[in-house]
């Protein structure tokens, strides 16, 4: 199983203006995103996710023409998709009145994805928390191990790990902790993919938990990743549109 891993577009159309972060070429990100799914039909890839901040902003009424068109496009891609929102994105609700709303388990071959498309931020707070109930749902579903399923991958925007340390923005969910808890405690082979840290964390075994964090498709190199899973295998390839400098 070949899945394809992109975050943080950072995506302006319709709603005017540039990021107030000039490194974010988010009005690039409709092209980045054609050439990624160009790339994905090249290498045979049988899924597509997408761990969050499509859109730049939920701020500019316009903001559903931009998801929208990144709909449209998205339906383009030659495989399944799994799109959740991230902070920047219209609250999970809204978000998928426009998107379709990924199954919370799906199966490819021997892989099972999780997806986590309903963590938001409330209140003006800094960081996601996650609900009790999925937290008992992970603690549930987590706590058998599938002699069919090879490995378990978690998909959401907020960083799961490494904790924040030190000052600056907090980039993990407030009950990150507990999350890794409940991770720690399964049987099973996990992945956790997430977005939200543009720098990225590179692939990172923790407690017997694999963590992956991608870097932002709006910044150059405009990184992309394949992660190939082969059995109890895992691959990630770090690749990038621009090819003159590496991720």
């Amino acid at each position: 199983m070949r899945l394809a891993l992109i975050t943080d577009l950072h995506f302006r159309g319709a709603v005017p203006g540039t990021s107030r972060i000039a490194k974010r070429e988010g009005r690039r990100a409709l092209e980045l995103l054609d050439q990624v799914l160009e790339r994905c039909a090249t290498a045979g890839v049988d899924l597509l996710v997408c761990a969050g901040d499509c859109v730049d902003t939920h701020e500019d009424p316009n903001v559903f023409r931009d998801l929208e068109t990144l709909r449209d496009h998205f339906a383009g891609a030659p495989c399944p998709t799994i799109v959740v929102p991230g902070n920047h994105d219209p609250a999970p609700d809204a978000f998928y009145r426009v998107f379709p709303q990924p199954p919370r388990i799906s199966r490819f071959g021997d892989v099972e994805v999780l997806s986590f498309y309903d963590d938001s931020i409330e209140g003006g707070a800094q960081r996601s928390t996650r609900s009790y109930e999925l937290l008992d749902f992970m603690r549930d579903h987590l706590a058998t191990n599938p002699p069919d399923v090879t490995h378990t991958v978690c998909v959401q925007h907020y960083v799961v790990h490494p904790p924040h340390d030190g000052p600056g923005y907090a980039h993990p969910y407030a009950n990150d902790a507990e999350i890794r808890a409940i991770l720690e405690s399964s049987p099973r082979r996990l992945l956790v993919l997430s977005g939200h840290n543009h720098a990225g964390h590179a692939l990172t075994d923790h407690n017997g938990v694999t963590y992956f964090t991608a870097r932002a498709l709006c910044e150059r190199p405009y990184p992309y990743y394949l992660l190939d899973f082969e059995g109890p295998a895992l691959h990630v390839q770090s690749l990038a549109l621009d090819t003159s400098h590496e991720p």
